[in-house]
């Protein structure tokens, strides 16, 4: 039995218009918070925090969604930041900082996903979609760490 589906002219079989309505869900959520605190006259002082944690939808499959993949990616950074002056000619501002940083790229239950399909089949020419698509790269991805010292101290010498 051959499927034709017409768009205008001439007959382009149903498989190479295949269209998919499967979903997937990104979801994220942000904390952020700021202390700011004067220590009398000369001394000055802030903490900030920031978390974001967040799903990313990396991958649709058509076919099932055990092939789906998907990325957590939480983050958390925080700073602070003291600052103190010295009568009217100097200052110094000492900062710490840092952040960390996570997106690991996978399915939801890759021994699912492999016990299904153990093997990957693609086909050419792009009209049908592969089978085991990408299980053999996850999971794959980064783990960032950063950090940061900084203390700066400024004086204006006049002669």
């Amino acid at each position: 039995m051959r499927c034709l589906h017409r768009i205008g002219s001439p007959a382009i079989p149903c498989a190479l218009q295949f269209q998919s309505t499967a979903g997937n869900q990104t979801n994220e959520w942000l904390l952020s918070a700021r202390v700011d605190q004067n220590f009398g006259n000369n001394d000055r002082a802030f903490i900030h925090f920031r978390t974001d944690h967040g799903v990313q939808a990396t991958y649709t499959d058509p076919i099932s969604p055990l092939f789906n993949a998907l990325s957590k990616q939480p983050q958390y950074e925080g700073q602070l930041q003291e600052t103190h002056t010295f009568g009217s000619t100097a200052v110094n501002q000492f900062i710490l900082s840092g952040s960390w940083y996570s997106a690991v790229f996978t399915t939801n239950s890759l021994s699912a996903a492999t016990a299904l399909i153990p093997f990957r089949l693609g086909f050419s020419g792009n009209a049908f979609s592969s089978l085991g698509r990408d299980l053999n790269s996850w999971p794959q991805g980064r783990n960032v760490t950063q950090y940061g010292i900084i203390d700066d101290y400024s004086k204006v010498i006049t002669r």
